[in-house]
């Protein structure tokens, strides 16, 4: 997916209600992420790539892999 609209539009769909995913900022493998959770459990993690100047986003990194979440706490103990 390319594109500063697109991107916006499909980290802003399906917010509120009870029944969504919510999203915990949180620090993983010493980035900054904000990780999308299931209840308690981590469902993706999603790391933004900033230019140098720090005020564009190059490209978003998303792990949804369950194996490489499982290290991660869940929504209530961090």
């Amino acid at each position: 997916m390319h594109g500063r609209d697109k991107v916006t539009r499909l980290l802003t769909a399906g917010r509120g209600g009870p029944d969504h995913p919510v999203w915990r900022y949180r620090r993983v493998n010493g980035d900054d992420a904000a990780v999308l959770f299931d209840g308690d459990a981590p469902f993706a993690v999603l790391v933004l790539d900033l230019t140098p100047e720090g005020d564009r986003v190059r490209g978003i990194y998303v792990v949804a892999n369950p194996d490489k979440l499982a290290h991660l706490p869940a929504a209530g103990d961090a």
